[in-house]
């Protein structure tokens, strides 16, 4: 019954978001342009180029907290939280800074318009805040799915698209918002949801017996979650990288309006899949904690 309704949970946390950004980018073209609209998705894509050096962490997370409640070692658990936290934040707050002091130069790869380059450049350094915020986010969801807790999961990731697209639309229907407003309705909704995450996270893992606040992170800690998350993170590097490619092709030769004509059928394709992996996505944390009682046996 729990594996029916995670796996529930896993497909709708990919359908709502979707239904929104389908709903919204119509919306967001007719007020604001294909060049504008093109220029966000730019940035806001921009910030997988971090993604490389995920290698596999999140997944790892997932397994390994299934795996360690299972076997009662709730403080092993708390551990590779924390652990994968540290990792998260020194990861995007790197990446946030590059991005930040690299926006000038961004504006002319991707042949940003003159005109445009003022506002490209804060919409690139506002995503940046966006994305180390996100980053952090997903530590909590995988911490969620590895309790067996999907619809968790499904709240924020629902609820930061919703808040995202929504307010953008809002912002460009009320306000007038344009690209800057646009993008800091973006980062706000970003950091909005990484503090429902946390207080989310840290309730769930008291009802767990799972303390956060009395675990270190630790070399060795890291060390168990790279040999497990590093193999699978190389698939998620390359696909990172033939969609930065990709997206920065189509801007170079056809200019960022492009951009966002390209975007929406590759999204399609994209959800798709992750349609058919969020489905079975709760095999994960049912066999790691399999194994858990396994080996506490």
């Amino acid at each position: 019954m729990r594996s029916k309704r995670n796996s529930f949970y896993g497909l709708l946390s990919v359908a709502i978001p979707t239904v929104v950004v389908l709903a919204a980018y119509p919306i967001l073209l007719r007020h604001l342009g294909a060049d504008i609209v093109g220029v966000y998705l730019l940035a806001t894509g921009l910030s997988g180029a971090w993604l490389f050096f995920d290698f596999g962490v999140s997944a790892a997370t997932l397994k390994f907290v299934a795996e360690d409640i299972a076997a009662d070692n709730q403080r092993a658990a708390a551990e590779v939280v924390m652990t994968s936290v540290v990792f998260y934040g020194v990861i995007g707050a790197v990446g946030a800074l590059a991005i930040w002091f690299l926006a000038p130069a961004l504006s002319h790869i991707f042949s940003i318009e003159a005109a445009m380059r003022h506002d490209a450049e804060w919409a690139f350094r506002l995503a940046g805040v966006r994305f180390a915020a996100f980053f952090l986010t997903t530590v909590f969801a995988s911490l969620f799915k590895g309790l067996q807790r999907f619809e968790y999961s499904l709240v924020i990731l629902s609820t930061l698209q919703i808040v995202t697209f929504g307010g953008a639309i809002l912002g460009v229907l009320v306000a007038d918002a344009g690209l800057i407003g646009i993008s800091l309705i973006g980062m706000a909704a970003n950091l909005i949801i990484l503090v429902l995450s946390v207080v989310l996270a840290v309730r769930l893992c008291r009802s767990n017996d799972v303390y956060l606040s009395r675990a270190r992170p630790s070399l060795s800690t890291f060390r168990r979650i790279f040999s497990y998350g590093a193999f699978m993170g190389l698939n998620g590097i390359a696909t990172t990288l033939t969609q930065m490619l990709q997206r920065a092709l189509v801007s170079a030769v056809l200019g960022p309006g492009a951009v966002a004509v390209f975007s929406v059928a590759e999204m399609v394709a994209q959800r798709a899949n992750q349609v058919f992996a969020a489905i079975f996505e709760f095999i994960v944390p049912t066999v790691s904690a399999m194994a858990g009682d396994l080996n506490d046996e």
